[in-house]
């Protein structure tokens, strides 16, 4: 699936819940920094996972849920790693190798 479908699948919460790996964790991230500003990838980052996770049940707590300290963190290092668009062809090569 491309980026589009995947992100739009997040967005409106169709995204199967047994597909919310690390991988697409990177992605999500990968693609709302190509998009945004970083405090508002974080924001937006933050509001999507809480929904996805109400969505699917998941309680909100110190380890499980979103944790704004840990995705704060998580942000920095995908936008440390991220490549220049010329040196990768997809967000799918880069989340794939991290």
């Amino acid at each position: 699936m491309d980026d589009e479908e995947f992100i739009r699948n997040f967005e409106s919460l169709e995204l199967p819940y047994k597909e919310w790996t690390h991988c697409a964790h990177v992605r999500v991230a990968f693609i709302s920094l190509s998009r945004h500003p970083f405090d508002e990838a974080l924001s937006i980052v933050c509001g999507r996972i809480k929904a996805f996770n109400a969505h699917n049940d998941v309680a909100e707590g110190p380890l499980p849920g979103c944790n704004e300290t840990t995705a704060h963190a998580f942000l920095h290092i995908v936008l440390t790693k991220k490549p220049s668009p010329r040196r990768i062809r997809t967000r799918f090569a880069f989340v794939t190798r991290s």
